[in-house]
């Protein structure tokens, strides 16, 4: 009698199995592991380790502290005093590679009593000074999903959600936003395409910039291959004033069934998934 691998039985020479069924229905792995860069449950204060690599890289900047409760475990304080964590040249694992499209998600809980105005980014994560990714708070008191870039520091656009008013976040609570960058090579051999994804009460928002070329302005700038978390400190309108929790990185583009996993009808979902 032999072990048949096949069905998770021993099987006899007359072809009689006996023993047990393997397990039915057991899930795969999530597809979220694949092309993941690094995830950020930032639950532990002075360290803030990558939960992929298990690496603590970051230099703290006016002690940023945990905050209860986060999405999942604790959140990341990064708005109280402008701190912030700072690489000005991080290891391989932080660096992004301009051929290719990537993603990163984020959950962020705006703080009340931030100055509103247009020109107010709550920027809580940065790749040098030329794409940040953060809030801006309008008149109204509510936030839009903003991204702003630009080429050697002008040129600058802004990205958001203007206009559609279901897509604004509010102060206290946490709220859940995607960043994506489509490749030219991803798409029609010419453009690339940004797009900041606003998830709010379960129902998606998306704007999206669409220029020739590459992703270039990434690798250059007084930061170049930096990162940050938190409110930029060289002008007083770039105060981060927002909890930060669940930060991803992906070297691909999500479908919109992945990212309906890291939302998780509210309740948020971290590494390994």
């Amino acid at each position: 009698m032999t072990f048949d691998p096949n069905y998770g039985h021993f099987q006899s020479a007359q072809g009689g199995g006996r023993g047990f069924q393997p397990a039915q229905g057991a899930a795969p792995p999530s597809t979220l592991l694949d092309g993941l860069r690094w995830f950020y449950k930032f639950d532990t204060d002075s360290t803030w380790p990558d939960a992929v690599s298990g690496g603590s890289y970051w230099t703290e900047v006016s002690n940023p502290t945990t905050v209860t409760p986060g999405v999942i475990g604790l959140g990341i304080d990064v708005g109280t005093s402008r701190n912030y964590l700072d690489y000005a040249y991080p290891p391989t694992n932080l660096l992004i590679d301009p051929d290719k499209s990537w993603t990163q998600s984020f959950w962020f809980k705006p703080i009340a009593g931030e100055p509103t105005g247009g020109s107010y980014h709550r920027d809580f994560a940065a790749y040098e000074w030329q794409m940040v990714v953060g809030l801006t708070k309008r008149a109204t008191g509510n936030y839009l999903f903003t991204t702003a870039a630009g080429s050697g520091g002008s040129s600058w656009y802004d990205l958001n959600l203007s206009g559609t008013a279901a897509s604004e976040y509010t102060d206290g609570v946490w709220g859940f936003g995607v960043f994506t960058y489509l490749h030219k090579d991803d798409n029609d051999g010419t453009n690339s395409i940004r797009s900041v994804i606003a998830r709010v009460g379960g129902t998606e928002y998306t704007a999206s910039y669409s220029f020739a070329g590459v992703n270039y302005d990434i690798y250059s700038g007084a930061y170049a291959n930096g990162a940050r978390v938190g409110g930029y400190p060289f002008s007083y309108n770039y105060d981060a004033g927002s909890y930060l929790d669940l930060w991803g990185f992906w070297d691909r583009i999500l479908t919109s069934d992945e990212r309906d996993e890291l939302y998780n009808s509210g309740a948020g979902k971290q590494y390994p998934f």
